[in-house]
């Protein structure tokens, strides 16, 4: 049985995590980890009970009352190391692989339920432990046994080593803190973070495991990576992994090989990966690539890792998307692509959601250009279908202000011919809208903006366009819209009674030339009284005294008699 040696590789520097912001994770952050630790804590629990249940990889048989069970020693020796000693430890090397363990003063039904605890338990077992073994193990008069802290290993009272364990009175922070074996820090042509980083396993259970991988106790596999040895459990790699399911199954060459070399991925991912598999952390190495771990948990089937990953680009990169930062407007993008690129349609769609409300900030930031164009074109779609009567006004505003803004540059072009191509589908969307948008506080905001600037432009280029899309259908809502403004105490404060005065009378002459067929029309019933009468009278005015009526309806014979006299 190997020896408890040294800790796995510490991560290589591959992508700059940006800086976490603490107000945003002081309202967000400690709920979402809570959450994400729930999840991640019931997966590792119910892993571990179905290894047990379906005895895959079993390496120790217990006999209790004519009942076989059979477990795993590792996962025993993680979990319940006194028990271990007592029962495995003592006879271990007397024993063929075949052999049973008999376990005395147990029932079987007892039994079974303590090792369904021991598995599957999230809470520290020393009392539970403590207890069995007392009332249990005990009364067969087993030697006292003392311990040996300096090596790490259980004496009994002649002094023979027993069996290699985990010191459960060692400092946690020694076993929780991972730092950089010697052997693999040296050089200068590796690629190796020399930072320390916490691990903050899920349970008690991922606590347990964890110290049995970082201290490399009864290893039965090794795996290589990069040239580097990773020593694991196939048991447990089997539990929590798909992929390493398969490949130790009697399918796949690797199953009867003590050692297995992967392929694709390096060891800095390796080393997450293991650290998750065995413990659930809930953290990755400073300048870890989210990405490539992604794409990673997604091969080995790790949906726990894959959550893992997504948290921390919600968190890291995109500040649980509480209030945009400047710094962390490039991460954003970065997280989008990464999203995209991997398939997480979730976050991907989180993303977009987040640079469609705060588009302006977005575009113009440099790294928008490096975004694929088929992101950036569903961006400016989920935009352009995002138009409201509340929102209009706004995103106009904040398209002219990003036009204004943006250099002329290369890297702009992209942008600004978006923002462009946004302005316009605004102004057609106020323009169909337009007697409700007039009532929104977004467009008093407009109408403040365009007074206290040189050049009213936004409100011309609204106005020039209701010139230009005047239709008998529109003409008498757009009338009664422009008469609202005119009523309006703010536009003449603003200064804007002569532009607008301006279109209605524009307006009113197309009223008037088009009187016979806009009377027929529905927003004509909506007009006042007095405005019909006005019009009706304008139109008798300039000789057309024709006889009011409602529009004639012909049958088909005289549409037929109809166009042959045209003929």
């Amino acid at each position: 049985m190997a020896g408890c040696g040294e800790g796995s590789a510490a991560p290589m520097v591959l992508l700059g995590s940006p800086g976490v912001c603490s107000k945003g994770l002081q309202r967000k952050g400690p709920s979402e980890r809570r959450r994400l630790k729930a999840v991640v804590s019931e997966q590792l629990s119910q892993d571990l009970l179905r290894l047990l249940r379906e005895e895959i990889h079993t390496d120790v048989t217990f006999s209790v009352g004519g009942t076989l069970f059979k477990a795993h020693k590792a996962v025993l020796l993680a979990r319940v190391p006194d028990f271990y000693f007592h029962t495995v430890g003592q006879t271990s090397d007397n024993l063929t692989n075949h052999e049973s363990i008999a376990v005395e003063n147990f029932e079987a039904s007892e039994f079974r339920t303590f090792l369904q605890i021991v598995y599957s338990s999230n809470r520290s077992l020393k009392n539970y432990e403590e207890e069995i073994l007392r009332k249990k193990i005990v009364e067969r008069r087993v030697p006292q046994k003392k311990h040996d802290f300096s090596f790490g290993k259980y004496t009994d009272n002649e002094g023979r080593s027993s069996v290699e364990f985990l010191d459960k009175k060692s400092s946690p922070c020694s076993l929780l803190k991972h730092a950089v074996p010697e052997d693999i820090s040296d050089g200068e042509d590796n690629l190796i973070s020399t930072d320390n980083y916490d691990l903050d396993p899920a349970s008690e259970l991922g606590e347990d495991l964890l110290k049995l991988y970082v201290k490399h106790c009864c290893p039965d596999i090794d795996i290589y990576v990069d040239g580097k040895s990773f020593k694991a459990h196939r048991a447990i790699l089997s539990a929590r992994s798909s992929y390493f399911a398969a490949m130790l199954s009697g399918c796949w060459a690797e199953s009867s090989q003590e050692y297995i070399t992967l392929q694709g991925i390096n060891h800095v991912e390796m080393t997450v990966m293991m650290h998750f598999i065995y413990g659930g952390t809930l953290d990755f190495p400073d300048k870890a690539n989210v990405g490539q771990i992604l794409n990673m948990a997604d091969m080995y089937g790790l949906e726990g890792l894959k959550e893992v990953a997504i948290y921390i680009l919600r968190r890291d990169y995109c500040n649980f998307f509480q209030k945009p930062v400047p710094r962390r407007l490039a991460s954003v993008l970065e997280c989008l692509i990464i999203a995209h690129t991997v398939g997480v349609d979730s976050l991907f769609a989180d993303c977009m959601k987040w640079i469609v409300k705060h588009f302006a900030r977005f575009w113009s930031e440099r790294s928008f250009a490096n975004v694929p164009p088929e992101i950036q074109k569903t961006c400016l779609t989920m935009l352009i279908q995002s138009l409201n009567d509340k929102n209009a006004a706004f995103i106009l505003m904040e398209s002219d202000r990003l036009i204004i803004s943006l250099p002329r540059v290369k890297w702009t072009e992209v942008a600004l011919t978006m923002a462009s191509q946004l302005q316009e589908e605004c102004i057609a969307f106020i323009i169909e809208n337009f007697s409700k948008i007039i009532q929104s506080e977004n467009f008093a905001l407009l109408l403040q903006s365009q007074a206290m600037s040189s050049t009213a432009d936004l409100l011309d280029k609204i106005l020039k366009a209701i010139e230009e899309n005047i239709t008998t259908e529109n003409s008498c809502s757009l009338l009664m819209a422009l008469d609202m403004l005119l009523n309006s105490d703010s536009t003449k404060e603003m200064g804007f009674t002569c532009k607008i005065q301006a279109l209605r009378d524009k307006l009113w002459i197309f009223l008037v030339r088009s009187f016979y067929a806009v009377r027929h029309t529905e927003s004509w019933k909506l007009m006042s009284t007095d405005d019909q009468q006005k019009i009706q009278a304008a139109a008798f005015d300039k000789g057309d005294d024709r006889r009011l009526g409602k529009k004639p309806i012909f049958s088909s014979s005289q549409v037929n008699l109809k166009f042959h006299w045209s003929e």
